[in-house]
């Protein structure tokens, strides 16, 4: 080994694993603490921030380790971070270059679960949670559902599941909101008052009607194509809405 490559050996020490207790999200920076993580001696870390770590979401590595991260909080296991001794990723904390989960010995640890994602059966499970979000623009009445995931094929990122909800934007046939109701699109699953529907590629009409999407009523306007809506399942969720929940 040469004397560079063993001085940033001694100057990165694997710290001591601990249960995290802080985890939070800086624009695109992933902060965390553990109960066993030391004060930063690195000169670029803020005093505030001594006892935080970083971690950016914008490269695969980084993604990779927030995933062991979350599993960690869902299995309530003990994390050991090494440091990469600068703050590239968000001034005044100290960058994490890897981390390893460790096996948390403290009694009560044969107790933890995981926390999965499953279909709406609450039988189906799909994958590990990873994160979940809801996008709502209460102004249209629709928005999405977002859930990110890891399962057992395997990959260089985590996956995600995305559902769109829209209750109000529908078209129809002929003025004053009569006649066949459809949706802009055809072929994509849309959570619609409890079911799902989607507009049917097989039969696309004329529509010259839209119904509010702020307050539901009927405005006409010109003609345009319009798809039939259908009842659908979504593929993966089945007839409602994905679920998270413990093991």
């Amino acid at each position: 080994m040469n004397k560079l490559a063993l001085l940033s050996a001694l100057c990165s020490p694997l710290a001591i694993a601990g249960p995290i207790t802080q985890i939070e999200i800086e624009n695109n920076t992933v902060l965390f603490s553990t109960s066993s993580m030391a004060p930063s001696s690195v000169a670029c870390v803020a005093e505030d921030k001594n006892q935080l770590r970083s971690i950016s979401l914008d490269s695969h590595s980084g993604r990779a380790m927030y995933s062991l991260l979350i599993t960690a909080v869902a299995k309530q296991q003990a994390v050991a971070v090494t440091s990469a001794q600068d703050c590239a990723d968000l001034a005044g904390v100290e960058r994490v270059q890897s981390l390893r989960l460790a096996p948390n010995t403290s009694a009560g640890n044969s107790n933890a679960r995981s926390i999965g994602l499953y279909a709406s059966d609450g039988i189906t499970r799909i994958g590990t949670l990873v994160d979940t979000a809801h996008y709502k623009n209460s102004a249209y009445d629709s928005g999405q559902y977002r859930w990110t995931y890891i399962d057992n094929e395997g990959g260089v990122d985590y996956k995600t599941l995305t559902i769109s909800y829209n209750n109000a934007d529908l078209q129809f046939e002929y003025s004053g909101c009569r006649g066949r109701q459809g949706l802009s699109t055809h072929g994509v699953p849309v959570y619609h008052h409890g079911k799902y529907i989607m507009g049917d590629k097989n039969a696309p009409f004329t529509s010259s009607a839209d119904r509010s999407a702020q307050n539901y009523s009927c405005f006409n306007r010109q003609d345009k194509t319009s798809y039939e809506i259908i009842e659908t399942e979504h593929p993966i969720c089945g007839a409602g809405l994905c679920l998270v929940k413990e093991d």
